[in-house]
């Protein structure tokens, strides 16, 4: 795990690459790293856009439908720790082509899919993407982003998935009416065009691995140290976390009577409080003395949200949306403050690695949450206690990102030790 002396080695590297860059560029690339993680997130919500027009054409079964998501994240969650390494031996920017490339792959094997097995083979292939999106992002972010400006920029870039949900949401139903759904994935392989074109004009080349592991031997303790730490805490975000999409709306009409439309606009509000929300933690990322207070804080604030939703089971659609919209803004904004606790404590030759270990445990706690839910709420006809297993995950991760906030106060410096 770096110690304090390792944040001025990567400070040194991110300054030096971005040093005489114009205003121009850092708009660019800050638009890019956002086009990559709405890229990253588009298959999933297009799938399930277009979900009804697709099982009708095929006619596939509700269970062979939701398998096509489950292999995205089944791929990403395996492949993030793969795909990590990757990132750190070719270069952030290599991989990035790579994730375009396979990314349009995807769409055009989707979009031509005669059944049920090339359709689960061609999402399948967009778990890649998902999976490598992070690992990408955070290495070029802390290469080329100002070592002052990385947390906003963190901020605004994991904001890119809950744009990308919006514009689906708003642009694909109507072009798959219009001109139906393979026409939709056919037209969006354009998208993967467009990043390979945006990679070449504003990524700069890769480093040697010799660049990247300059300053490297400065740095105390390692990627070890650090997953020890943050993988367990990610893994208990996720549980958290996954269980919120899935079934506020379920849970909001079916016990507090609101109504189908209602529901829908609560998870439209958390989306919009959890762009902000990334935007927000990545900012105040910077300001902060230590990367671990803000992982406190998220987890923290992720108790009381599962709390309020706990309470509204009660029959308050009030609760419903207050412990929703927090969520959104907080602990549901977790990927930002976790990721910029990757490059603020790792060195940059070892980021991929890091960032894909620790995504593979959010994932898997993510993927884990649904069935955890429901079968606690089938088994005791009790969301409230649903509600109450992701609050005490939330607090098992605020205690361990606490512990690791005092370990790494008790660390001595490297000027200290000698």
């Amino acid at each position: 795990m770096a110690t304090a002396g390792s944040k001025g080695t990567q400070g040194h590297m991110s300054d030096r690459t971005s040093e005489g860059r114009s205003r121009a560029w850092r708009v660019a690339f800050g638009v890019t790293l956002v086009y990559v993680m709405a890229i990253s997130a588009y298959t999933q919500f297009a799938l399930g856009v277009l979900g009804p027009l697709i099982t009708d054409d095929l006619g596939l079964t509700r269970t062979q439908f939701g398998s096509l998501t489950t292999a995205i994240f089944v791929v990403g969650g395996l492949g993030a720790p793969l795909a990590g390494p990757l990132v750190d031996w070719l270069g952030g920017r290599r991989v990035l082509v790579l994730l375009f490339l396979v990314g349009g792959l995807s769409w055009a094997g989707m979009a031509a899919a005669p059944g049920y097995v090339w359709l689960l083979v061609a999402a399948a292939l967009a778990g890649f993407v998902r999976g490598s999106s992070n690992p990408v992002g955070n290495q070029l972010i802390q290469l080329h982003g100002p070592a002052q400006r990385q947390g906003i920029i963190m901020g605004i870039s994991k904001s890119g998935a809950q744009i990308g949900a919006f514009l689906v949401g708003v642009v694909v139903p109507f072009a798959a009416v219009t001109f139906g759904w393979r026409s939709v994935l056919g037209a969006s392989v354009a998208l993967a065009v467009l990043g390979l074109a945006a990679t070449f004009l504003v990524i700069p080349p890769d480093r040697t691995r010799a660049q990247l592991r300059e300053g490297a031997d400065e740095v105390a303790g390692g990627v070890r140290s650090l997953v020890g730490w943050l993988a367990p805490h990610a893994f208990l975000i996720g549980f958290g976390t996954g269980s919120v999409s899935a079934y506020v709306p379920l849970f909001a009409t079916e016990r507090t009577g609101m109504s189908v439309a209602a529901a829908g606009a609560v998870i439209s509000g958390m989306a919009i409080t959890g762009i902000a929300g990334r935007i927000l933690w990545g900012q105040q990322g910077d300001r902060f003395p230590s990367p671990q207070l803000p992982l406190v804080l998220i987890a923290s604030f992720g108790v009381v949200s599962h709390g309020l939703l706990a309470t509204a089971e009660l029959g308050s659609q009030t609760l419903v949306w207050a412990g929703t919209l927090l969520f959104g803004a907080t602990a549901g904004s977790w990927i930002t403050v976790g990721m910029l606790a990757i490059i603020r404590e790792t060195h940059v030759s070892k980021t991929g690695r890091a960032s894909g270990l620790v995504l593979a445990m959010f994932y898997g706690g993510f993927s884990f949450s649904p069935l955890t839910f429901g079968f606690l709420v089938d088994t005791t006809d009790l969301y409230a206690v649903g509600w109450s297993s992701g609050a005490v995950s939330f607090a098992l991760a605020a205690l361990i990102a606490w512990r690791w906030h005092v370990a790494r106060r008790r660390q001595p410096t490297p000027a200290a030790a000698t």
